[in-house]
């Protein structure tokens, strides 16, 4: 009887917090838009890459 009742209070507690969702701004949308340049994403992979193998590609001095 108390898990229900705990229960319950917990799904009408989640269903009020549902209702109160903040809507997002021009500004939000924006941030959240991605990059389509395939050029630019390029590069950005281009510097991992370069990063990861770095030491390999670096000449040891003695």
């Amino acid at each position: 009887m108390k898990n229900t009742i705990k229960n319950i209070f917990l799904c009408v507690l989640c269903a009020l917090c549902g209702l109160f969702k903040v809507k997002p701004t021009p500004d939000d949308l924006k941030k959240m838009e991605f990059s389509s340049s395939t050029q630019r994403l390029g590069v950005s992979f281009t510097d991992k890459i370069r990063n990861a193998f770095r030491h390999r590609w670096l000449k040891k001095s003695d």
